[in-house]
């Protein structure tokens, strides 16, 4: 499987693209581990491989991308399930990759989510340039901070849960039928700066708000937004949002993925 990052000749949007068609959980494979913690796995995914080329109308830019999953159960565990120190383990270990990908050739973007309704694990992936969501993300909180005075996150008054560590908000203009938002109550700008505690306390407030979702009767995604590598300043923070037609790379990262032109071939012939 061969996969491309391609740019937007006129708008600038980015889109991965694949020839791959699934056929089984990917996570059920026998992938080989780059890092092993307790019963949890790090294994190193194609969807992005290095070294990568971005590529737009006009030619290409050698790029680097790597895509990893932090697999965290088996097939039929459902995330809600997991113990609140469980997830803090795994927030450990996705902020152990985030400090090591960081310091990688060529990464300018980590991102990271997890689909509730698959087998538990979390996807993390990096690109060589910054998605245009993300682009306008920073403006606009550049923009809120000269206006306000201050962080508009950290001004961001939410009632809707909270704990030591983070506040959670319905969101304004929500892109799903349910659609939360959980800042830190500090202004923190990297999740690598997280102790021991606040992971236990992040744990705590993840573990709530999935239960709160499932019971709802919605599956979703969780989406970790981690500060770019260029940015002066940011504040984390981290997504849920139901999963009824929504795509997280699209929705909260504004990034396509689709099949290529290869891919598209065999499923209008029915050959994949």
């Amino acid at each position: 499987m061969r996969n491309e990052i391609r740019k937007d000749p006129i708008l600038g949007d980015l889109s991965i693209v694949t020839s791959y068609i699934a056929k089984e959980c990917i996570f059920c494979q026998k992938l080989k581990a780059i890092q092993v913690e307790d019963s949890l796995k790090v294994v190193e995914l194609d969807l992005i491989t290095h070294p990568q080329r971005v590529k737009g109308k006009k030619g290409s830019m050698l790029a680097h991308g790597w895509t990893e999953a932090i697999v965290e159960g088996i097939h039929d565990e459902r995330f809600s399930s997991f113990s609140v120190e469980r997830i803090q383990r795994i927030l450990k270990l996705l902020v152990n990759r985030f400090s090591e990908l960081r310091k990688r050739k060529g990464v300018e973007f980590i991102g990271a989510f997890k689909d509730s309704s698959t087998h538990p694990a979390t996807i993390i992936f990096t690109l060589p340039i910054l998605p245009k969501r993300v682009e306008r993300e920073l403006k606009a909180i550049e923009a809120q901070k000269i206006s306000l005075g201050e962080c508009p996150y950290c001004e961001k008054k939410c009632k809707f849960m909270e704990n030591e560590l983070m506040k959670v908000c319905i969101a304004h203009a929500p892109q799903s039928t349910i659609h939360l938002m959980a800042y830190t109550k500090k202004h923190i700008d990297s999740f690598c700066k997280l102790k021991d505690e606040d992971l236990f306390y992040m744990a705590e407030m993840i573990k709530n708000i999935s239960l709160l979702i499932e019971r709802a009767g919605f599956e979703f995604y969780l989406v970790f937004h981690e500060k770019p590598k260029s940015a002066r300043d940011y504040h984390i923070w981290i997504e849920f949002i139901s999963k009824r037609f929504i795509d997280p790379l699209s929705t909260c990262y504004g990034i396509s993925f689709s099949l290529d032109e290869k891919g598209l071939k065999k499923v209008i012939h029915g050959t994949g």
